[in-house]
């Protein structure tokens, strides 16, 4: 067989076995399995932020199946996007990953860190880097000294007056949503006025 043939037949494969791992990506789907990181990560009527809720378990949430309408509304990019590996669980990358509205018609996204530094860890950077090629991130980091902001990846490019703009758009769409803290992801917001303490205690 001459080399072309070789490299050839070596390209077949290669496409074939890319092609399985995009359709396995494709139907695969992701359970919260023993992952809480959002029951630690968000503010609750009686639940301050970075603090884990009365009904966290060690395999997972205590009252799974009788939660607030808050808790069973939302849904963690992981959870969300088939094509997110296994590793970017938030309770493995320590990152938890919020969707949102979008900006200039990029989709915007809120990486929350559930652990603090994750953002700099290796695997807290695959995960930057894998968001940020389609969306806009804002990034919250543990200590609240966020929200700093990521779009280099998008192929969008701002001005001074268009970064202004953005972090105008993040700040309007936080208050709209009713959150009054910045490391609470802005999808959380809009369901939170409908949950009460009471709600949480009687789950």
């Amino acid at each position: 067989m001459s080399r072309n043939k070789k490299l050839q037949t070596k390209r077949n494969k290669a496409q074939k076995r890319n092609r399985r791992k995009a359709e396995h990506r494709r139907n695969r789907t992701h359970t919260c399995g023993k992952c809480r990181a959002c029951c630690y990560v968000f503010p609750l009527p009686g639940k301050p932020q970075h603090c884990w809720c009365s009904h966290s378990a060690a395999n997972g949430c205590g009252c799974y199946e009788s939660r607030p309408t808050l808790c069973r509304e939302y849904k963690c990019g992981y959870l969300i996007d088939a094509f997110c590996p296994p590793s970017w669980r938030p309770d493995l990358c320590g990152i938890v990953i919020s969707r949102s509205k979008s900006f200039r018609g990029h989709p915007v996204l809120a990486l929350v860190e559930y652990r603090a530094g994750a953002f700099g860890t290796i695997a807290g950077q695959n995960v930057i880097q894998g968001m940020n090629n389609n969306a806009i991130l804002v990034l919250y980091p543990f200590d609240n000294t966020g929200p700093l902001f990521s779009y280099k990846h998008t192929g969008l490019i701002l001005t001074e007056a268009g970064q202004r703009e953005l972090q105008n758009w993040v700040l309007t769409t936080v208050q709209e949503n009713g959150i009054k803290n910045w490391a609470e992801p802005f999808n959380f917001g809009t369901a939170s006025a409908d949950v009460s303490a009471t709600e949480l205690q009687s789950a």
